[in-house]
């Protein structure tokens, strides 16, 4: 021992004749880095004492770990006295802080002592945790690895059965039910012991806990397609006697979009994103992992599954299966049939089966099969199935009965499984006698207004309603206008006969990218108005691809906020909406939020219009985009201009593609046909940059920045820009990209027709 203490004191010696504390001393962690004796700077003292250690005669209690292991490899070796030293006599600087962005925050403290003195803890006792435990460490290591971006401090881990004394935020589940927090409540809780705890529902609630945690006191933010963003902050002080008790809004929170949900459950991969945001509905058959909690939804197509049913399970992946031209697809199943019945059950027990023996738990991987009707109106007009209609006053009548059927047989086996289906496509109405099973969930499909409220549904009929689509309705009155009013009444229908209700939320305009959906204002209110009318879920289709073009992941971000607190103030969502802008946008943000602002407007005065089926020119007001084109060309060229990194900038200019597709389309005939030398000029040139970027950065499957696979502006088919620029002129009406041989065309997608059956009652 006395040769280890004189070789320790001949190298402080040596140490000792160099400048003493030359570099000044930096906060970089939430402590003095190098300043093991924990007095505020790094010295010769900070050296002895590290060196004491490494040969074990300085005790654990005496030195500050955190700030001594500055090469953070969790160890105390001559690597960290060799950094240093080097800092004391200049040879290496000690790490500013904030100066690359690593550690935007300066210290955190809880209850004003710093974080470096907690160790987080998790339960230890793996019978108690049970399944849970995968979603536990991961939600543990996460808050780890972000506290550690955010200033610096790596903290410990342990359990409950090895943790070491001193203050822990300390996660435990909610075992006795105590606050009755289900999956996916928590409570936060800096008693007077100063512990941090952090009490968990069951299954995703530590994985919500965390990101709320760094959320709501670090100053974290977590947007769509794994966006984080960090607040910088000096100091960041949890105060003493902190709680808050948190709970989901909504039992089954689905957003088909890009960068939120699982998008392809086929192959079972998940999407970054997903927890997150506090999303937790499987989109359509997307397999959930263990570490993420599991999730809520369907094993397989959760909206139209008859068709790839009737095809069975061996060949439900097939090119046929897929083929939407197929008769499977184009028309419904006998719902009466006992053949559909035994497809429909074989199907799911063989599909449960291999997911089993792939380790997917029911219940916890995944809590529900599907039942659900195809994406059309061509009901089976057999004898038994149409006494059906005509008894129930609707076509859900038999679709419910085969449901209830299945559902009756599926959870002797399987009981804590749900049965899916829709109300959907004629089938709004639910029927007049037969009550869905308990285990039945009804997702109600609106057909309604998409620009009017939910709420408040006398807009739509001041507005008449949408006069040019009439409403899919068997045995329900006659088939009027698409308005809100008839919508909201189908949908009363359903609450009289079922609690199990989720709601179909249509926010993208799948048949004209390039004319989105102006319903960015009415997210606040529709979700707040299905909540308090007692739905239990919501699923949100929006479009599934990566996309800047047409604020799809400012949708993601509201949606989902709104998903988990539809209670919010008014004043909140449109704080996240500014949140999102700025960190998406960067400083030029508010310019972007007036064309949206002006966007909504222009489409605010033309009435009633249905996503999906209406035309570019009956969502937005062609003379309002063709009188203040010029204005919204403007914001956007100065959002762009004060935007700092270049993807800030790509992503100012991928927002602006519609707004020039739509203004250059609106002002064609009066700037271009009609226009003088000046303004043919100048809409040349605003033409040539839109079509270029089109070229560069959309149409190129191959690369796709922006994200547009094949579907360029939707289902009318991708743009033809091998027959642009003509022999004739450069320039033509941009519609004609979409619209080769009727480049004039502004028509609609058509209504649902009727095949059969009697509209009265």
């Amino acid at each position: 021992m006395k040769r280890i203490i004189s070789f320790i004191l001949a190298l402080v010696f040596a140490a000792a004749v160099l400048p003493a504390s030359s570099a000044a001393s930096t906060t970089t962690h939430g402590y003095v880095w190098g300043d093991a004796t924990d007095d505020g700077k790094f010295t010769i003292s900070d050296v002895l004492l590290i060196r004491k250690h490494i040969a074990g005669i300085a005790e654990d209690k005496d030195i500050c770990f955190l700030a001594a292991d500055v090469t953070e490899d969790k160890l105390l070796t001559l690597s960290d006295v060799l950094a240093i030293r080097k800092a004391l006599i200049g040879i290496e600087d000690t790490p500013e802080n904030n100066s690359d962005g690593a550690y935007r925050v300066g210290e955190i403290k809880i209850g004003g002592r710093n974080i470096s003195r907690y160790t987080i803890v998790y339960p230890g006792d793996i019978d108690l945790a049970g399944v849970y435990m995968p979603a536990m460490e991961h939600a543990v290591f996460e808050l780890q690895d972000y506290i550690r971006r955010a200033c610096g401090v790596a903290l410990n881990i342990a359990t409950s059965t090895n943790a070491p004394e001193g203050y822990t935020i300390q996660y435990k589940f909610d075992v006795d039910d105590k606050y009755g927090l289900g999956m996916e409540g928590f409570v936060f809780d800096l008693n007077d012991d100063g512990d941090f705890i952090v009490t968990c529902g069951s299954q995703r609630a530590p994985l919500y806990a965390t990101y709320t945690f760094l959320e709501d006191l670090v100053g974290y933010r977590f947007l769509p397609a794994d966006i984080v963003y960090l607040y910088g902050n000096t100091l960041v002080d949890i105060p003493d006697g902190y709680y808050d008790v948190k709970t989901p809004g909504f039992e089954y929170r689905g957003i088909n979009q890009a960068g939120t949900s699982y998008r392809d459950g086929k192959n079972g991969t998940a999407y970054d994103g997903f927890e997150k945001l506090r999303v937790n509905a499987l989109d359509g058959g997307g397999i959930a992992k263990d570490w993420n909690g599991g999730g809520l939804g369907t094993l397989y197509i959760h909206a139209h599954s008859m068709a790839y049913q009737m095809f069975g399970y061996e060949n439900c992946y097939s090119p046929e299966a897929n083929d939407f031209t197929s008769e499977y697809h184009t028309k419904q199943p006998c719902m009466t049939k006992e053949e559909t019945y035994e497809k429909i059950l074989d199907f799911n027990y063989k599909l449960i089966d291999e997911r089993n023996r792939g380790g997917q738990r029911y219940g916890y991987h995944y809590t529900q099969i599907s039942c659900s009707t195809n994406d059309n109106t061509n009901y089976c007009t057999c004898v038994d199935c149409k006494t059906i209609y005509e008894y129930e006053k609707s076509v859900a009548g038999a679709v419910i009965r085969l449901a209830n059927r299945v559902a009756e047989k599926m959870t002797q086996d399987y009981p804590e499984l749900d049965i899916y289906t829709i109300a959907y496509a004629g089938g709004n109405v639910a029927p007049r006698y037969t009550r869905p099973h308990e285990k039945v969930c009804v997702c109600f499909c609106t057909t309604g207004c998409n620009n009017h409220s939910l709420r408040n549904t006398y807009e739509c009929d001041e507005a008449g309603g949408n006069q040019r689509m009439k409403a899919p309705v068997y045995y329900g009155g006659e088939s009027e206008n698409y308005n809100n009013s008839k919508d909201m009444a189908y949908l009363d229908s359903w609450l009289g006969v079922t609690d199990n209700i989720y709601f179909w939320y249509y926010c993208s305009n799948y048949n004209y990218f390039m004319a989105p959906a102006a319903n960015l204002f009415n997210f606040y209110d529709d979700i707040k108005y299905l909540k308090e009318r007692g739905l239990i879920g919501i699923y949100a289709e929006g479009s599934s691809e990566p996309c800047h073009y047409s604020f799809e992941y400012l949708r993601n971000y509201l949606i989902s906020r709104m998903l988990w607190d539809p209670l919010m103030t008014e004043e909140e969502y449109e704080g996240y909406m500014d949140e999102f802008l700025m960190i998406y946008y960067g400083d030029g943000w508010e310019y972007i939020k007036q064309y949206i602002f002006m966007s909504n407007y222009a489409s605010d005065i033309n009435g009633c219009w249905t996503n999906n089926h209406d035309a570019i020119f009956d969502i937005y007001n062609e003379e309002y985009f063709r009188d203040n084109y010029a204005e919204m060309a403007r914001l956007f060229d100065l959002a762009w201009e004060a935007a700092k990194t270049e993807e800030q900038k790509f992503r100012v200019a991928s927002a602006s593609v519609h707004a020039h597709f739509m203004g250059l389309a609106a002002t064609y005939e009066r700037d271009y046909v009609n226009g003088d030398a000046a303004s043919r000029a100048e809409y040349a040139r605003r033409y040539e940059d839109l079509r270029s970027f089109y070229e560069q950065n959309a149409y190129d499957k191959d690369t796709n920045p922006m994200g547009i696979k094949g579907t360029v502006f939707g289902k009318f088919g991708t743009a033809n820009f091998e027959a642009f620029p003509s022999e004739s002129d450069p320039v033509v009406n941009p519609l004609a990209w979409i619209f080769e041989e009727d480049p004039d065309f502004n028509g609609h997608a058509g209504s649902w027709e009727f095949p059969f059956g009697k509209k009265g009652s």
